[in-house]
Parts: structure tokens; sequence; C-alpha cells
């Protein structure tokens, strides 16, 4: 190549080079606009902040370290779509009264070395979720949303380990901590309905998270839970419980809510 044929190249990789950082900056600009823009509507709607960033891990709490890496405000939005989808079921006072006030986005969440889909840490007021689509598929995904969102319901409605008239319902069943059974033969389904009035295994565990599974199963309609209440008289009992707690909770939260999570 001679000098002029080098002179002629050299103005093209600069312009490749400025086009290069003119998209990067372009795309970064839109990844972020979702991001700003469901800030905006949280923060006006519910008093809930989405942070992407900055967030300091790991976390020490009482019920064990908490380790992640930050989402980025450019690499989060497949997780807000999500968010918007299933936060758009919630009546806005709902959440308010529930007293969450940050929904941390991140990666490789883990509590104890172990990857999770999502966890509520009730002391800050914050959600953590996992924005890839490593852990679980999108089934997974939406319970363990709605899973973690009823703890803060739970805790805002009273003292989470004792709900004497729930308990009397496990009256005569195993009492929580029991192991589950082994898995039942054919496909694998998440409402395992291991005893009678539980919905999943992991129901078993502990009475909050009773509560919760319950909960994640109606707000995502699940269609096992659909038809387990209507031979479960104890499954059926603990839905009414829950829902009847709630609308006294949040008088949005009545029969026409329900109606509305019947149709997603």
């Amino acid at each position: 190549m001679n000098f002029g044929e080098r002179k002629r190249w050299a103005p093209s990789v600069r312009t490749v080079l400025i086009f290069a950082l003119v998209c990067s900056c372009t795309s970064a600009s839109w990844a972020s606009a979702l991001l700003d823009e469901m800030n905006a509507q949280y923060k006006r709607e519910y008093g809930i902040e989405i942070v992407a960033d900055h967030e300091s891990y790991p976390i020490t709490g009482t019920g064990g370290s908490i380790d992640a890496v930050n989402t980025g405000v450019n690499n989060g939005d497949m997780v807000l779509y999500f968010l918007r989808k299933e936060f758009a079921k919630y009546p806005p006072e709902l959440l308010r009264r529930a007293g969450v006030k940050r929904i941390v986005l991140c990666k490789e969440l883990k509590k104890q070395s172990t990857r999770i889909a999502g966890i509520a840490v009730e002391q800050t007021g914050s959600i953590y979720v996992d924005s890839t689509t490593k852990i679980g598929d999108e089934s997974h995904r939406r319970r363990t949303l709605h899973h973690e969102l009823f703890h803060f319901i739970d805790y805002a409605l009273g003292d989470v380990m004792h709900r004497p008239i729930w308990e009397a319902v496990n009256k005569g069943g195993p009492a929580y901590g029991s192991p589950a059974p082994p898995p039942k033969s054919g496909p694998r389904n998440w409402a395992s309905h291991p005893a009678l009035g539980f919905v999943s295994d992991y129901s078993l565990t502990a009475l909050p998270e009773d509560r919760a599974e319950l909960f994640a199963a109606l707000m995502t309609n699940n269609l096992t839970l659909r038809l387990l209440v209507q031979r479960d008289f104890n499954l059926a009992t603990k839905v009414k419980i829950l829902k009847d707690e709630l609308v006294q909770f949040c008088p949005q939260a009545d029969d026409a809510f329900w109606a509305r999570m019947s149709a997603f």
C-alpha cells in the first residue's frame, strides 16, 4: 500500500470508530430508558425504587449471607419487562402497604452459596431479583417474585411465625419441617401437593413459606391449584383465609381483584 492509499484508508478507520462509539452510546441510552421510565413510575405509584447498580455485596443478615453481582443499568431490560407485567397485577395500594422499598436487579444471586432466583430482605425493604434466565424457567421466576413479595405483605400483617387459624388447618397433618414424600412418577410438577393443605414441597418447610407458596400459586393462576382446591378442603380453607386477610389488609384485594387474576 502506498502513502496515498494509506491516507485514503485512515479516515475510513476513524469513521468506523466514531460510528461504533455513537452506536454504543445510543444503545446504552435506549437500554437505560426503560429503567428510567419504570423507576419514575414505581416511585410515583408504589414508593419503590429499582436498583441495578452500585449495590454492595455480600450482604450479611440474620438469614445468612447473600451474594450477587450488579446487573448494571444497561443490562436489565429482560427482567424489567417481566417485572412490569407481574407488578401490573397488583393494586398500587397493596404494594404501598406491603412496605417494599427497593427491587434490586442482580446476577449470580446466591444465598449461602446456593443459586436462587430471588430473595426478600425485610429489614431493608428490598427484593433481590436475578436478572438472568439461568435459574429456573419463566414460571419459576414468576412464582419467585410473588412469593418474595408476599413475605413483605405477611410481615405487614403481623407475627409471621404464628397464625393460629392457619395452623389449625394443619392439625393432624405433617408438621412444618417434615421432609417431603418421594417424588411422584411422571413429569415433575411444582404443585406437587405433598400432603393435604400443602401446594408444594417447599410449603412444608415453614409457616411463612407455606403461605408465600400458596399466594404465588394464586398470583400465577396455577392450574394444578385450581384443580386441587376442588378436592382438598384444607387447601381450599387456606385459600379462603389468605384472601380474607388480604382484603382486610387492603380493600382493593377484593373478589374483583381475584377475578382478574384468573384472566392472566
